[in-house]
């Protein structure tokens, strides 16, 4: 089945509240994987290679945008290091994934947060 964000390998069952939480899950972790490879976020690119080493695992076909997050983090910290982040990621079960994915998003937005004056 395709979705806008590409096929997931999870097994598709009319109404399973399940499946449909994790499609927009695993659309999300994509998405945040590439916000994270932004200038602004350039410490952000070993978390972006774990997460898409992650979601891939869950799909079946990547996004039209992968490919962008493959060579800007591959051009960052060269292939072998991309191959092994990936690799972590491809290695976390599903509740990782989930954990990993809002643990990495809440740090980076918090980064970028000004710090408040008292």
């Amino acid at each position: 089945m395709m979705y806008p964000c590409g096929s997931y390998r999870l097994p598709a069952h009319a109404g399973d509240s399940v499946f449909a939480e994790r499609m927009f899950m695993l659309g999300c972790a994509y998405l945040c994987a590439k916000i994270m490879i932004n200038e602004v976020w350039a410490l952000s690119r070993i978390p972006a290679a774990i997460i898409q080493g992650a979601v891939e695992t869950y799909m079946a076909e990547s996004p039209v945008f992968a490919p962008l997050i493959s060579s800007t983090v591959t051009a960052a910290l060269g292939e072998e290091r991309v191959r092994e982040l990936r690799g972590r990621g491809a290695n976390m079960d599903w509740d990782q994934v989930v954990a990993y994915t809002l643990a990495q998003t809440t740090q980076a937005l918090n980064e970028l947060q000004p710090e408040t004056q008292p």
